[in-house]
């Protein structure tokens, strides 16, 4: 009896649709952005530290071109250093493919100074719903600076 159950569970097991997915070959990206002055959401005090929060816009160009918003909450230290996060809403091209990418990030630096902070494309529409990727962006300065990294399309 127990050969017939585990016989008939993997002839079953054939019988279902196998879902193959695929992806591109990774993809290296690599650019510019530029930002606006931001408009301060928030500010507070606590523990010695100002936290702040601001929404900003600005552009893309290079392998991700296209325009942004950022939503940013920045924890700027006594000691002059700063920890921030972010998510940017992007409507962008990546090579012929276009869509909406919803990005976050996360960094450190001196505050308003040279600031470094790690990338991932959350999701993504239109051309760009099966777009995944992650990577860098450099600040030497407020308002502008360079990123970098790697994405691939999914496939289905």
């Amino acid at each position: 009896m127990r050969r017939l159950i585990i016989a008939s569970i993997i002839a079953l097991l054939f019988t279902l649709p196998i879902a193959v997915a695929y992806a591109s070959p990774p993809i290296e990206a690599s650019g510019t952005f530029s930002e606006e002055p931001p408009s301060i959401t928030v500010l507070r005090t606590a523990g010695g530290n100002t936290i702040l929060s601001w929404i900003t816009a600005g552009s893309l160009t290079g392998t991700v071109s296209g325009t942004l918003t950022d939503n940013a909450t920045i924890v700027i230290h006594n000691t002059g250093t700063w920890d921030f996060q972010g998510l940017v809403t992007c409507s962008c091209t990546v090579g012929s493919q276009s869509g909406t990418l919803f990005l976050r990030y996360e960094g450190k630096g001196v505050a308003f100074g040279p600031s470094q902070a790690k990338v991932v494309i959350l999701s993504g529409t239109g051309g760009l719903a099966n777009l995944h990727g992650q990577g860098t962006f450099d600040l030497p300065a407020p308002g502008a600076g360079t990123y970098s990294g790697q994405f691939h399309f999914d496939h289905n």
